[in-house]
């Protein structure tokens, strides 16, 4: 353990479903449509890390895949300082 701090692993599991009967709207007139119709699962990892009271940062990697829809591999990470 960090001495003050903590590390906080997570993991997170989510079905996702489009209920929305088409999703398109019409710029300068073209009709665009970014419908993500059916169900995708998304899956995803990390971790909350606090170095001192005013020093912490985090990371997450998720994935998701469906019917009609990718997104490889994301990575977030971030720092958090207060004071």
């Amino acid at each position: 353990a960090i001495s003050g701090g903590y590390v906080k692993p997570y993991l997170h599991l989510a079905a996702l479903n489009e209920f929305a009967d088409g999703n398109s709207v019409r710029v300068n007139n073209v009709s665009l449509d970014n419908s993500v119709k059916g169900a995708a699962f998304q899956a995803g990892l990390g971790a909350e890390v606090k170095v001192t009271d005013n020093l912490g940062g985090y990371a997450a990697f998720d994935y998701t895949k469906g019917d009609n829809t990718e997104r490889p591999w994301q990575a977030t990470v971030g720092v958090n300082y207060t004071w």
